[in-house]
């Protein structure tokens, strides 16, 4: 019963979350990357950016694949400056005081991700429930932590910060 109230209250924020950025008006849609965050809205622009697994420019810094079939490969490419960038399992999510946490493990890190970067990586996207996110240092300091989902209108992947 818990798990159900977890996943029905996971989905009704993701279609809360999902509308209310389609309705934003300022866009952070560039070069086929999305990010959402109400800083990113506001610098109108993304720290990192998720793009399709096409281009080959720039420095490959690795790949970084979750167990499983069918797996997804896409590209997370610097939009600004961004130190101690990790690559995170979630794990045992928890919905606590309107915000999602996660456990997070560990799978791939890059000490300086600025510049013509670009880090691989393949997912399992499947259900509501996010298994793949990212933690950064932004040039002001802040930690930053995005999980990876499908967008339920178009199927494009983004980043939610959460």
């Amino acid at each position: 019963m818990k798990k159900m109230l977890l996943i029905a209250t996971l989905a009704a924020t993701l279609l809360t979350t999902t509308t209310a950025f389609a309705n934003m008006q300022e866009g952070y849609n560039e070069g086929g990357s999305t990010c959402y965050s109400e800083t990113a809205a506001q610098s109108n622009g993304c720290d990192i950016r998720i793009m399709p697994n096409d281009r080959t420019d720039g420095e490959y810094v690795g790949m970084v694949e979750t167990p499983g079939p069918g797996k997804v490969y896409f590209q997370l490419r610097p939009g600004n400056e961004v130190i101690n960038l990790r690559v995170n399992l979630l794990q045992e999510p928890n919905f606590e005081n309107d915000k999602m946490t996660f456990r997070e493990k560990e799978l791939y890190y890059v000490q300086d991700f600025s510049g013509n970067k670009y880090l691989v990586i393949g997912d399992v996207i499947e259900g509501t429930i996010p298994d793949l996110g990212i933690s950064y240092q932004d040039a002001q300091n802040r930690v930053r932590k995005f999980y990876v989902t499908m967008s339920g209108m178009d199927g494009s992947l983004m980043l939610v910060e959460y």
